[in-house]
């Protein structure tokens, strides 16, 4: 029982002294979770999270209906120690696991970093901002900068699609 104790105030130590490079990780990819999601979700064991002396890597299998991969959310720490792991440990974990491939969304610098150890760029992570407040509106519905609210038959053709796919679903 000892062991296991062990292991959490070393993954919880892991966590806290990555704390920035884990935080400024995350604001790069839209702050789509926040540090204390993260460490809940390591200590949970959603996430895998390989504690090396000085790095951390936390990543997640992503089982698709055709196949699984092994994602790796967040590397943060000595860029050679991280390289020198996903060429060894996680390759061997994601095969475990039956990962066909290792994937991750990154910073333009990791896809050069990682280039010449197999790894290629097959998408680019596209993102728009939506701003919300109140949008004043025309007579004729239009806001200040002309866009007309979807007419009401518009919307339901919509709903219509929603409702035939899911009841499509429910029959399968």
């Amino acid at each position: 029982m000892s062991d296991m104790f062990t292991e959490i105030e070393e993954l919880i130590a892991t966590l806290r002294k990555f704390k920035v490079d884990i935080v400024t990780a995350l604001g790069y990819g839209g702050n789509t979770h926040t540090y204390e999601h993260v460490c809940a979700q390591c200590l949970t064991g959603h996430y895998d999270t390989l504690i090396l002396p000085n790095s951390v890597i936390i990543s997640e299998l992503f089982t698709y209906p055709t196949h699984k991969v092994y994602n790796v959310f967040i590397a943060a720490g000595d860029l050679d120690e991280i390289i020198e792991a996903q060429n060894g440990t996680l390759i061997r974990e994601a095969k475990l696991r039956g990962a066909t491939a290792l994937t991750a969304v990154a910073r333009k610098g990791w896809a050069k970093a990682l280039e010449n150890h197999g790894w290629t760029s097959s998408l680019v992570y596209l993102r728009k901002e939506l701003k919300y407040g109140k949008v004043e509106r025309a007579k004729d519905g239009a806001d200040a900068e002309g866009r007309q609210e979807p007419s009401e038959a518009v919307q339901g053709e919509f709903r219509s699609r929603q409702n035939a796919c899911g009841s499509g679903l429910s029959a399968v």
